[in-house]
């Protein structure tokens, strides 16, 4: 009904806001000269979401299943930036 279809647009803003500032801080990375894939910080945030996703009494493994899509999504449009503006400094 109508209170899914809200969700569902809060959600699409939600994951729009989460690209957003993935690509922001890919950005400040490269003017620093730092690497832009952070596999330690993709891991942490993982078991972070495993770990709610058990208090709220969701599945972990499909969480993670969730949050690994989502970091490829972000992954993939800071790819995508970094080809249009190769050169942030």
């Amino acid at each position: 009904g109508v209170g899914k279809t809200v969700l569902v647009a809060e959600l699409i803003h939600l994951l729009k806001r989460r690209l957003e500032l993935g690509l922001a801080a890919a950005e400040e990375k490269r003017t620093l000269g730092l690497p832009v894939a952070d596999p330690d910080r993709e891991a942490k945030v993982i078991a972070q979401a495993r770990g709610w996703a058990n208090d709220a009494g969701l599945p972990e493994d499909e969480t993670q299943d969730a949050f690994e899509k989502l970091i490829a999504l972000s992954r993939r449009a800071q790819l995508e930036s970094e080809k249009k503006n190769p050169n942030p400094r």
